[in-house]
C-alpha cells in the first residue's frame, strides 16, 4: 500500500500556528530512557517463542545468511528494550515500535522482505512496516549484515522501483525534509543524490522556503535557495517520486521462526516493564497504594515500580504472593498462591504501576486475570541474561 509521503509537509504548513521546531539529525531515534543497572539471578527457563514456518516465498539461503539481524530484531520486538544495551543489528524504528507495543503486535506490523537493491546479484535485507515504509536495510559486507540504512516514525525511508530510496524526515511545523539515495558500491552506506528541504524565510514568523542541495545536509549555507514554496515542493517533486515507491510485500516477523528467549508469553494480555522504561510515553500510570505492603516492604533499596498494561480489556485482575512448594521432573514449578489485591477489571488504557521486588532466583510475585471463565495465573521475576522482567504461566496448589 503507497503512503501519501507529502503528508507531513502539509501539515508543516498548518502547524506552524503552534511555533517552529527544531532542525533534526535525519536519522536519529528518540533517546533511550536510563533505568538502574538491576540484579541478576538465575533466569527461570521459559519456552521458545511459538512461530509459523517462513512464508514460501521467502529464499531459505537469504533467511540463513541475514538470521543475525532477524533473531536481533525478533528479540527486540518480543523482549523489549535492555537499558544502555547497544543493538547494532536492529534499526531505530523497531526499538520505538517495541517500547510502543506489545511483542504480539509488533510482530504482525513489523515485516521484512529480501531485495536486489543495488542490482548486484544478491539480495539485500529490508525492515519496515506499512508495505512501503524502511526503517532499516542491511547488506551482505565480507559476509557479514552491516547496517547501510536507520530510519524510525520520524526520519524513515521508502524503496523507489528504481532500486534507489526517498528519505522523509521532520523535525518540527516548519522542517521538513525530502531526499534521494542509492547505495554505494561497497554497500556500506547511502549516497545522496538529491534533498531538499524546508526553513522558516529570515525575517518571517510562517513563510516557508526550499532549499536543495546533494550532500544530504541540512544546511541553508550550503545549498541552493529554490523558487518554489511548500506547494511547489509537492505538486513539482514529490509527487512525482511518489508514483515511484514500491511494495515490499512485507512478511511479518510473526511468520519468521525465531526460537530464541521469549520473556513474556505471545498469548498473555498483560504486558509489564519497568516503570522508568515506559513512563515518557504511558504517561501517568494509576498506582497501588500503601494498603498491600507485602507488594514491597517499605524502604527496600531492591523496590522498582512495574508497569501492568492490558493489551485489551482483561476480568479480575489480582496481584499475588508465590511461595514455591514443588518442581516436578519436567523442572516445572509449583507455588501456593495469596491473592494481595484484586481489580474487578485492568482496563487497556489505564496501566498500573505496582512496586516489587525480586529477591531471589525463585519468583516471590505473580498477578492473574480471567478469561473465558478460567484464571490463567503467572509468575513475575528478574531475567538472568538481561534484568528483563519475566513472565511465565504457573499452577498454584
Amino acid at each position: 500500500m503507497k503512503r501519501n509521503i507529502i503528508c507531513l509537509l502539509l501539515a508543516a504548513s498548518m502547524l506552524l500556528c503552534a511555533g517552529c521546531g527544531k532542525k533534526p539529525e535525519q536519522t536519529e531515534p528518540a533517546p533511550e530512557p536510563q533505568t538502574e543497572e538491576q540484579t541478576e539471578p538465575t533466569e527461570p527457563q521459559t519456552d521458545p517463542a511459538p512461530a509459523e514456518a517462513p512464508t514460501s516465498a521467502v529464499d531459505a539461503g537469504d533467511l540463513a545468511r541475514f538470521a543475525p539481524v532477524l533473531d536481533a530484531t525478533c528479540d527486540v520486538i518480543y523482549n523489549g528494550v535492555a537499558d544502555g544495551e547497544d543493538y547494532p543489528l536492529v534499526p531505530s524504528g523497531v526499538i520505538d515500535a517495541a517500547r510502543w507495543q506489545d511483542g504480539t503486535d509488533a510482530a504482525e506490523e513489523l515485516g521484512f522482505a529480501f531485495r536486489d537493491v543495488n542490482g548486484g546479484g544478491e539480495n539485500e535485507l529490508l525492515i519496515g512496516m506499512d508495505e512501503s515504509m524502511v526503517f532499516g536495510g542491511f547488506a551482505l559486507v565480507n559476509g557479514e549484515p552491516d547496517c547501510f540504512l536507520d530510519g524510525w516514525y520520524r526520519s524513515t525511508y521508502y524503496l523507489l522501483d528504481d532500486g534507489r530510496f526517498l528519505y522523509e524526515g521532520t523535525g518540527g511545523a516548519a522542517y521538513a525534509a525530502l531526499g534521494v539515495y542509492h547505495i554505494n558500491d561497497d554497500g556500506t552506506d547511502l549516497t545522496c543524490e538529491d534533498f531538499w528541504f524546508t526553513d522558516v524565510a529570515e525575517g518571517t514568523e510562517d513563510e516557508l522556503i526550499v532549499y536543495h542541495n546533494t550532500t544530504g545536509e541540512w544546511d541553508a549555507a550550503a545549498s541552493e535557495l529554490l523558487e518554489l514554496d511548500l506547494d511547489g515542493l509537492w505538486s513539482q517533486i514529490a509527487k512525482t517520486y511518489e508514483e515511484m515507491i514500491a511494495d515490499l510485500e512485507l512478511t511479518p516477523f510473526s511468520a519468521y521462526a525465531y526460537s530464541g528467549p521469549l520473556n513474556q508469553p505471545l498469548d498473555c494480555k498483560v504486558r509489564l516493564d519497568y516503570e522508568e522504561d515506559v513512563s515518557w510515553f504511558v504517561g501517568e500510570c494509576a498506582a497501588i497504594g500503601d494498603d498491600f505492603p507485602e507488594l514491597a516492604p517499605a524502604g527496600d533499596p531492591n523496590e522498582v515500580s512495574v508497569v501492568f498494561r492490558a493489551r485489551e480489556d482483561v476480568e479480575d485482575f489480582k496481584l499475588l504472593s508465590l511461595a514455591l512448594t514443588d518442581v516436578d521432573e519436567a523442572g516445572n514449578a509449583r507455588f501456593e498462591v495469596t491473592e494481595l489485591c484484586t481489580l474487578p477489571e485492568l482496563k487497556a488504557d489505564a496501566p498500573l504501576a505496582v512496586p516489587m521486588t525480586f529477591p531471589g532466583d525463585m519468583p516471590t510475585s505473580g498477578f492473574s486475570y480471567r478469561e473465558n471463565g478460567a484464571e490463567l495465573q503467572f509468575s513475575v521475576s528478574q531475567s538472568g541474561r538481561d534484568g528483563k522482567l519475566v513472565v511465565v504461566p504457573i499452577s498454584g496448589d
